[in-house]
């Protein structure tokens, strides 16, 4: 599909992969989409790459380091990416759905849709967006007008900010895109509304609107028309505060401030303070923004307690114009075909524009692109599908696949087409899609290596196994009981490979552990110290037992491994009174008992000094210790002796993993064991979540 991006400071109209259908969302054919003047030019700008002040910002000594642990050929693909970066532009969108999310029950194919979002409802033939993002069209509502609706749902959002009476005097800052919305919805509202700019064109403009509208160093109109406002909405945007000290200068004694474009805040204090005055945020689209749950989840808040979110602001802009209220027509300056979005562009920048249109005639759904030719590779080599190119993928998993000449990556695989294509060529895989079913079907592929977020992990792996494909999965295996029970049952029925992330087993540093344990007399008593950053309020994660399940597999897999006795038994305790984003999930003591008697605990906790070590594990045996610290030096205390060893880097493992990966799929090592291992970590965090529960936290 075609879709506009901007790339060292020039517009691009490019081909990537269509996105897949969101299960909490749908997909949608656009027919319009809205290019915002000031938005975008910020952004077309900030993609102008300066290569001199990249190189001195990023440090050679971090290229060093980062050509040391991942190569030279690879560290420059890295760059080379980064200096070629795109921005996807456009947040505003209409058009028609053609696809369902399997959890979306009150729309459907045909349906007429607005949407809205940055990076959702993009300037391209097709949008994944999900529910909450996303207000059906009215009977009677223009296509054109109805791809205005986000900035419709900023504009009206900052009006509910301010909680105006009828009769209240208002001034606007600003009579861009948000700037002249503003004004009209506060005209359909029945508000006496004066325009401020610092162009005589866009002043100009409201006026033929039938706008009050002045300069904002025409002093002499500015204090007849705007002074003594009840309430003054800054939709401007500027580097320094000059709007801010006018709009305290216009706003009235215990008056409102509302801030919608991104100024310098700094206001005079004595002016705040005379008058008392209020100053107020608006952010974006209204409730419900940036916060997960409700955009990607799509749960919604009571209408109770929200009278108005961000879908449901959309939905009253869309009835306004249904209801003849209001109009955008006069705020569209030009329409483009897409194919000419670089013109469109340069229009903006040539003339004072309120809103252009870029238009979608032709679309093309394809979900793969192919980038580069179909590669001769032997039998030997695992051809290999990529799912899942998040940032933790990209910098730890691709460089190390990208060395091992073991395997070769045929397919990346992603939700969305542009990350699917600029990890493919980060990697030089042969194609990018956001179809996994494509790569399930092709019967080159050995291996279908899953990054995926963890509530997704489960089903794919699944489908995975069933197209008789072998897999690595990153931990955690699933999120649930039910989930482990059909992995385990699918699992009986293949003769197949199935490996999970727990990569610290094969460290080189618990390996030499291990080896040093298995010479000392058991048992043994382990403690395991992790000590986190607490999770963001975006960060949570939206499956029952957190961390527990997401994180700490790993521990239990290790202490498996170094111990090799059967555990019998699992005792866990949470800390309690810790409000978020602590959690008690975050904040566990987990003793281990195993068969030969060795005791292992791991206290994982979010409350410790930001400066203690992230990981440290010690093992007391034998009248002698070991200790790995953040798996980047080890001691060894034995009598009287006290060896110490540091690697530059940290080693936790990942590369190793890989080779064993490689070793299993060609018969050449057994790794029964380790997934015995993860199956029964995976289990065991579980069992604590459990315990946890049972225990009021």
């Amino acid at each position: 599909m075609k879709s506009v991006v901007a790339q060292k400071g020039k517009i691009i109209v490019r081909e990537i992969p269509a996105p897949a259908c969101p299960e909490n969302g749908v997909l949608v054919e656009v027919a319009y989409s809205l290019i915002s003047a000031g938005t975008e030019k910020r952004n077309v700008s900030g993609s102008k790459t300066n290569i001199t002040s990249n190189i001195s910002k990023n440090k050679f000594n971090l290229v060093k380091d980062q050509i040391l642990v991942n190569g030279g050929i690879f560290t420059a693909r890295r760059i080379s990416n980064y200096l070629d970066r795109a921005a996807l532009l456009g947040y505003s969108c209409s058009g028609k759905v053609i696809q369902v999310g399997k959890n979306v029950a009150d729309l459907a194919i045909g349906d007429l849709v607005s949407c809205a979002g940055a990076n959702l409802a993009t300037h391209s033939d097709f949008v994944a967006v999900p529910r909450n993002l996303v207000a059906k069209i009215p009977d009677g509502v223009a296509l054109e007008e109805a791809a205005f609706s986000t900035v419709g749902a900023i504009a009206m959002h900052a009006i509910h900010q301010a909680e105006l009476k009828l009769g209240e005097q208002v001034a606007v800052i600003g009579l861009g895109l948000v700037g002249m919305t503003c004004m009209t919805l506060l005209k359909a509202f029945g508000f006496d509304a004066v325009g401020v700019d610092l162009s005589a064109e866009k002043v100009d403009f409201a006026k033929k609107l039938g706008f009050k509208a002045c300069l904002s160093s025409d002093v002499t109109n500015l204090q007849e028309l705007a002074a003594g406002a009840d309430a003054v909405f800054i939709a401007a945007a500027s580097s320094s505060s000059a709007p801010l000290k006018l709009a305290g200068e216009l706003c009235r004694s215990k008056g409102t401030i509302v801030i919608i474009g991104v100024i310098k805040v700094e206001i005079d204090w004595a002016v705040a303070y005379r008058k008392e005055i209020k100053i107020l945020m608006a952010r974006s689209y209204g409730p419900g923004r940036y916060d997960p749950k409700y955009e990607i989840d799509g749960i919604d808040y009571p209408l109770d307690y929200v009278r108005f979110t961000e879908r449901r602001t959309m939905e009253l802009f869309l009835n306004l114009i249904c209801q003849k209220k209001i109009t955008l027509k006069p705020f569209i300056s030009k329409v483009f075909d897409v194919a000419d979005a670089d013109k469109a562009y340069d229009f903006l920048r040539e003339k004072e524009t309120i809103g252009v249109l870029m238009r979608y005639k032709s679309h093309d759904f394809n979900q793969s692109i192919r980038l580069r030719e179909k590669s001769i590779v032997s039998n030997n080599i695992i051809k290999t599908a990529v799912i899942g190119p998040g940032h933790f993928t990209t910098e730890v998993h691709f460089p190390n696949l990208f060395n091992n000449k073991n395997f070769y990556i045929k397919y990346v695989v992603a939700s969305t087409g542009n990350s699917a294509a600029v990890a493919a060529k980060l990697i030089g895989a042969e194609i990018a899609t956001t179809d996994f079913t494509e790569a399930l079907r092709d019967p080159e592929i050995d291996l279908v290596f899953i990054s995926t977020p963890p509530e997704t992990h489960a089903q794919m792996v699944i489908d995975a196994l069933a197209a008789d494909k072998n897999v690595f999965v990153e931990k955690p295996l699933c999120v649930n009981e039910e989930e482990l029970k059909n992995i385990e049952h699918i699992l009986a029925q293949k003769n197949l490979t199935l490996m999970v992330g727990h990569n610290r087993r094969y460290s080189p540093l618990s390996k030499k552990l291990k080896d040093w344990m298995d010479c000392k007399r058991r048992p043994a008593f382990i403690t395991y110290t992790v000590a986190i950053a607490p999770p963001t309020t975006q960060g949570l994660p939206r499956w029952e037992g957190g961390r527990i399940i997401e994180e700490m597999t790993h521990f239990f897999d290790l202490f498996n491994f170094l111990i090799n006795r059967r555990p019998i038994r699992v005792t866990a305790k949470s800390l309690g009174g810790l409000s978020e984003p602590h959690s008690t999930n975050n904040n566990v003591l987990i003793t281990m008992e195993f068969e030969d008697g060795s005791l292992a605990s791991l206290h994982y906790t979010t409350i410790a000094a930001r400066s203690l070590p992230k990981e440290q594990l010690v093992v007391h045996m034998d009248g002698a210790t070991a200790s790995i610290v953040n798996f980047k030096e080890m001691y060894v205390m034995d009598g009287t002796k006290t060896n110490k060893v540091t690697w530059k880097f940290p080693e936790k493992g990942w590369k190793e993993e890989l080779d064993a990966l490689a070793e299993a799929l060609r018969g050449k090592r057994n790794i029964d064991e380790d997934l015995h291992s993860s199956l029964w970590s995976q289990r065991t965090a579980f069992d604590v979540v459990k315990q946890i529960r049972a225990q009021g936290n």
